[in-house]
């Protein structure tokens, strides 16, 4: 849903975002949705084609802006459904008033209550939930082909740097497990590394003896000395934006792991978007590249992530790991805030998942990018986990030697639990030496 709106109701505007984004109904509204650098136009015209309504927050302000009127005729040719939230009590200028004249109006006039914003959310969750037009239907196969699909392959692929980007200063929030709770940010973890084993290429890593190694205590940061390297030469970078392969993924890098129809898997806007679009169902999928790495290959490997606010239910995570070693951005109850994780596992034997190290939780906000890279020091065979620059856990292996050999590929997954949509992004990630 498109969000309409002049800037001096941006109160309001961010307040039927919320309410609609709570309700499940994925939103799109400026300047939140907008990344840094992005033409303005090209976004918001792009936002509205990929749209099935406009709520236009409609006021004297909004009534006089030449920007609401060129969103109003944009969704007319794009056929949307258009839904006037009146929250001032003035008649719209002719321009408008031609776009407007055969629409429902919704009247919330000084101010708009919680009430009138809810009957607004139950107007759209009817829009919403209609079958999809056979127009709608062929924009939905245009932009986000099922992963499954595999376009031809590439020309040859050259490998450039990833883009420096300013580190902004985040607010860390770091809390020990509790006890009472200890298991329960194991096993989720657990659940996407077992499901997507195949993708993070999980070697069995056994102690002094043959035995397999019981969970450790992971080394505290400030333990070891932690230098982030000037100039790391890159073996592997995908930053996800060859208009090739808008709603699928490159052939010449990545092959799909696994038939999961209950996930959506496809590059958009830049960045690798991985859907749970349906509540019902436990679902995973995963990419993994043809290429494979031994832990001597390289010295870190770092991409984006962010997740979606437009969410229902409360447990999943889409993720990124080489080997044994994973991070991933995770949802886990209604209440809490999201978070960043970073493990090191094994699966035993008996196919049980083992947590040698795993990290507390790095809270975040939705909707925003965060940096995350898992950095390795030959020097001292210590793993470090960096989100926006800032260790927040470090650990070193019991035995290193298996992980010096094995080769892995990286992987790309998504594991969300039943009752639960999830909607995460994967971007700009590298290998780096």
């Amino acid at each position: 849903v498109f969000i309409s709106y002049s800037s001096i109701d941006k109160a309001i505007a961010d307040a039927i975002c919320a309410s609609l984004e709570h309700a499940g109904i994925r939103c799109w509204i400026a300047p939140r949705d907008i990344l840094p650098g992005d033409d303005w136009p090209s976004s918001i015209s792009k936002a509205i084609a990929l749209s099935r309504a406009m709520v236009l927050v409609f006021s004297a302000s909004s009534n006089s802006s030449d920007d609401v009127g060129r969103e109003l005729i944009l969704a007319a040719n794009c056929r949307l459904v258009i839904i006037p939230f009146k929250i001032e009590n003035v008649e719209p200028e002719p321009g408008k008033q031609y776009y407007l004249a055969r629409t429902h109006w919704l009247d919330a006039v000084n101010p708009p209550t919680r009430a009138q914003i809810m009957q607004l959310v139950e107007t759209v969750k009817n829009i919403v939930a209609r079958p999809l037009t056979a127009t709608e239907t062929a924009k939905v196969v245009e932009q986000a082909q099922p992963v499954i699909q595999v376009p031809a392959p590439s020309p040859a692929v050259v490998e450039k740097p990833v883009e420096q980007r300013p580190a902004a200063a985040p607010r860390v929030e770091r809390v020990a497990p509790r006890k009472k709770s200890r298991w329960t940010y194991l096993l989720i973890p657990a659940a996407v590394i077992v499901v997507a084993g195949m993708c993070f290429g999980l070697s069995r890593l056994r102690g002094p003896g043959g035995t397999v190694s019981a969970t450790a205590t992971p080394v505290s940061p400030t333990a070891a000395v932690i230098v982030q390297p000037t100039a790391t030469p890159l073996v592997f970078s995908d930053s996800f934006e060859n208009p090739s392969f808008i709603g699928s993924f490159d052939p010449g890098l990545w092959t799909f792991v696994g038939d999961n129809p209950g996930v959506s898997i496809g590059q958009m806007d830049g960045a690798m978007v991985f859907i749970k679009p349906t509540a019902a169902g436990m679902h995973f999928g995963h990419l993994a590249t043809l290429r494979t790495w031994a832990l001597g290959d390289y010295t870190y490997i770092q991409a984006r992530l962010k997740l979606s606010s437009a969410h229902t239910g409360d447990m999943g995570n889409v993720g990124f790991g080489l080997g044994d070693v994973a991070c991933a951005v995770q949802i886990q109850g209604l209440d809490t805030k999201p978070f960043i994780w970073c493990a090191q596992s094994h699966v035993d034997d008996s196919g049980q998942w083992i947590s040698d190290y795993m990290s507390s939780s790095y809270f975040i906000e939705y909707d925003q990018w965060y940096t995350t890279r898992i950095e390795f020091d030959p020097q001292t065979d210590t793993f470090s986990c960096f989100v926006e620059g800032n260790p927040f856990f470090s650990w070193q292996p019991a035995d290193i030697t298996p992980l010096l050999t094995k080769q892995n590929p990286v992987g790309l997954s998504i594991w969300v639990q039943d009752g639960t949509t999830m909607t995460a992004y994967v971007d700009d990630l590298s290998v780096g030496k």
